[in-house]
């Protein structure tokens, strides 16, 4: 498992994972998360979501699928020690400019979530630094985080107009990157 990913102690929020990683084994880490939602599960936030129309995008949050050629791979994060997939994974924009969310289930009604914004790529491979089973085989890649932090945003003002309080910049999860963007904050949202 990755040594740099947590779980890290966040007073008063517990053990919380910090990345997610790109394989089921969780040694390759992948992106930031940047989210945690409290009294609420994976399948109620994703229903609420679900309901809400994007302020940036003017969409509904709906699962990725194949058909629209925008799929989205799975990612694992190590909760109670144990390497889990993501529960639910939600888009919402079109095929060239979209924001994606994917959600895991804490103890207590909690959720810990990893959200970015993400534009399409042109078909051709992964780009440097893509990490994982997939970064030794060609194949066409197309979409690449551009910001976690636009997509955290994004989704707490989808949040707080669903009546959530929401701080985004809650607490740190040491998680700082430059490119794509992430602040190393995580919103937390109640």
């Amino acid at each position: 498992m990755c040594t740099l990913c947590g779980p890290f102690n966040i007073p008063p929020h517990g053990l919380l994972p910090n990345y997610t990683h790109s394989d089921r084994r969780c040694s390759s880490r992948a992106d930031p998360l940047n989210l945690l939602i409290e009294n609420e599960t994976s399948s109620s936030l994703s229903g609420l979501l679900a309901s809400t129309v994007n302020g940036d995008t003017n969409d509904v949050w709906k699962p990725p699928r194949w058909r629209e050629l925008a799929p989205a791979t799975d990612q694992w994060v190590v909760i109670n020690g144990q390497c889990g997939r993501q529960l639910h994974q939600l888009v919402t924009g079109s095929i060239w400019d979209r924001y994606h969310i994917r959600l895991w289930d804490l103890a207590g009604q909690r959720v810990i979530a990893g959200a970015h914004h993400e534009q399409a790529l042109t078909l051709g491979g992964n780009s440097p630094g893509v990490g994982g089973r997939l970064s030794r085989i060609p194949h066409p890649r197309l979409h690449l985080p551009s910001s976690h932090e636009s997509g955290k945003d994004s989704v707490c003002d989808d949040l707080k107009r669903n009546m959530k309080s929401v701080r985004k910049r809650g607490f740190r999860l040491y998680n700082e990157m430059r490119v794509p963007f992430c602040s190393g904050w995580a919103a937390y949202v109640r």
